[in-house]
């Protein structure tokens, strides 16, 4: 960042985020059971809300996964 922005060379950075935006054509998250392994739950691409409601999707699918 400092080569890109020399103004910044004396600054400390204090945290960075790096990751992929992804996206599907609808805009609605992939969610569903894996058809190749038992008890393996996608949930993926809610582009950048899943740090919102990631914890609820987990939750809700929780159960499906470890059904005892």
């Amino acid at each position: 960042m400092r080569n890109l922005i020399p103004a910044l060379t004396h600054t400390a950075l204090l945290r960075s985020w790096t990751g992929l935006e992804a996206n599907t054509p609808d805009g609605l998250p992939v969610i569903g059971t894996s058809a190749g392994h038992d008890g393996f739950i996608h949930a993926y691409r809610f582009s950048g809300h899943g740090f919102a409601t990631g914890r609820g999707v987990g939750g809700a699918h929780c159960p499906r996964a470890n059904p005892d």
